[in-house]
């Protein structure tokens, strides 16, 4: 067995480069748009439903308990079975098409704390101070 031993900032110099060509290739590659809602597609709502719970290790995790998705005539449909059972990091992703509607709920679920729980996220946007940061 061959032993080698790399300093770790070689490995952070190599990181960095992959990154850097990987940034490069990307920016040659044509726009990819979100789905958006065609004439033809209704808007939906979601209804979801977030808790936010410390790992053992002490970070902050957040676990999808619900996400229902009420369509225009009625119906709706619960999709929690496509996301990971119990909480990760970072928190589940939530895609909608464009002009869908969300009402998301987060559930304060840190044992022993009185800390408050925000969410933050991107692709919307809101005003600074619904940012989900806690210093605003």
């Amino acid at each position: 067995m061959i032993k080698t031993h790399t300093p770790p900032g070689l490995l952070l110099a190599v990181a960095l480069s992959f990154l850097a060509v990987l940034a490069i290739a990307l920016s040659f590659m044509p726009a990819r748009s979100l789905p958006k809602a065609s004439p033809a597609s209704a808007v939906e709502h979601h209804f979801i439903t977030l808790k936010a719970s410390a790992l053992p290790s002490g970070q902050l995790a957040f676990e999808m308990i619900s996400h229902k998705i009420k369509s225009p005539d009625g119906q709706e449909r619960d999709v929690t079975s496509r996301y990971a059972k119990g909480p990760t990091i970072p928190g589940p992703t939530l895609v909608m098409k464009e002009g869908d509607t969300a009402e998301v709920t987060l559930e304060h679920g840190v044992a022993d704390s009185s800390q408050p729980v925000s969410i933050h996220v991107h692709g919307v946007h809101y005003k600074i101070d619904s940012d989900g940061t806690m210093k605003v």
